[in-house]
This record gives structure tokens, sequence and C-alpha cells, in this order.
């Protein structure tokens, strides 16, 4: 929807914006939100020796002495 029509002022996109919106089921945006929550917990954030972060799967880190 968004995309067939050439949005006008930001009124207009306000309204284009709430009708794409009101068009997402609601289950699956439940379950990307599940999914996330899923993967959230097999990550591990661990900082590098430089300072840096670093994201890491809990089930493939290797820790350095």
């Amino acid at each position: 929807m968004a995309y067939c029509q050439k949005i006008k002022d930001t009124d207009h996109l306000n309204q284009v914006m709430k009708s794409c919106w009101d068009m997402i089921n609601q289950k699956l945006i439940n379950s990307a939100i599940d999914q996330f929550d899923r993967w959230s917990k097999r990550l591990l954030v661990v900082r590098s020796q430089d300072g840096h972060i670093e994201h890491h799967p809990c089930n493939s880190v290797m820790f350095a002495y």
C-alpha cells in the first residue's frame, strides 16, 4: 500500500502508515516477537580485548585466556 501511491505530505504519510499497520496480522507480530525472545536467549554478548562488543551464539563461543 505504501508503495502504490506518492506521499503528498506528513499527514498523508501518517494515514498511509496507519492503514499499512492495520493490515498486518497480529499473529505475525506475535510470532516475530516470540522468535526474537527464543533467539535472544541463545546469544552471548562479550567485550573483546580492544573494548568493542561482540555477539556470539552461546553454543559456539570459544574463550581464549
